[in-house]
């Protein structure tokens, strides 16, 4: 298949898939770090409601920040702004990051998500929407546990902990058609139960063109899947890098991404095999 017919291909899926489904980028409805650890599994501070080196307003204060930046979608940078009200290596911590590469993709692909609507609710929670009069587009942000410094180790996003539900990378890379490719994040989503993964891609001396839409998942009992949504650019120009995104529907954590593409405007082709947790 040529590249101009599969990149013809692309742009018709991120329209349709835009139409469709755009609001799995809200919080549930509602997204450089590679062996890998789950958000579970890594060394957290026991976490409170109330502490007491940090007040319940300070506390306050912190998630409503921490849900304002989540709801900047449209610039990454913003997201990542959030991480410093979390704890290191906590499970909001990962959150962050996850959605950060989430954002990044899809303003590297040229599609940057549009930012939500935030409004307060009763008992601490936040009602955080793509389109206020659409209740389908929005989700609820509560749970929220902080550390006796008072940054947010942990939340719920519609009533569900997150705890599990979250993978990082450890730097690992896998490297095909002279590039480098390296697992971010995956998050199991609370409501749509799919499997949300990201990779950091970078081209070497030569252009690399991911089939983004191609990619496909294995999951570790053998289920394997094509992607149901992508994002990220169809190009790297040499010596770049860049975030793709991949949705697996109903998918579970610790199998396999399979991408291919090709190199140098199609002179050859590559496979990149990416362990995700």
């Amino acid at each position: 298949m040529s590249i101009m017919f599969r990149r013809g291909l692309l742009a018709v899926a991120v329209v349709a898939l835009l139409g469709a489904c755009g609001s799995e980028s809200s919080p549930e409805v509602v997204s450089s770090v590679p062996g890998v650890a789950t958000a579970t599994q890594s060394s957290v501070p026991t976490a409170s409601s109330a502490t007491p080196s940090a007040t319940a307003a300070d506390a306050a204060t912190s998630a409503r920040d921490l849900v304002d930046a989540l709801a900047k979608k449209s610039d990454p940078d913003a997201i990542r702004e959030g991480l410093k009200l979390t704890t290191a290596d906590s499970v909001a911590h990962i959150y962050v990051q996850h959605q950060a590469n989430m954002a990044e993709a899809a303003l590297d692909g040229g599609s940057p998500f549009v930012d939500d609507d935030v409004s307060e609710l009763p008992a601490g929670e936040y009602k955080v929407c793509e389109d206020p009069s659409n209740e389908e587009t929005c989700g609820v942000f509560g749970g929220f546990k902080s550390d006796a410094t008072g940054k947010i180790v942990d939340l719920t996003v519609n009533d569900k902990s997150l705890k599990g539900r979250l993978t990082v990378g450890n730097g690992q890379t896998v490297r095909a058609g002279g590039g480098k490719f390296t697992f971010l994040t995956a998050y199991k989503a609370a409501s749509s139960e799919n499997l949300f993964v990201t990779v950091k891609m970078e081209a070497g001396s030569k252009m690399l063109s991911p089939f983004l839409y191609d990619a496909a998942y294995r999951s570790p009992d053998g289920k394997q899947r094509k992607a149901t949504y992508a994002n990220g650019p169809s190009d790297l120009d040499p010596e770049s890098n860049s975030v793709g995104s991949f949705v697996f529907q109903s998918m579970k954590p610790g199998g396999r991404v399979t991408l291919e593409g090709c190199v140098d405007e199609c002179a050859n082709d590559f496979k990149a095999v990416i362990k995700v947790g």
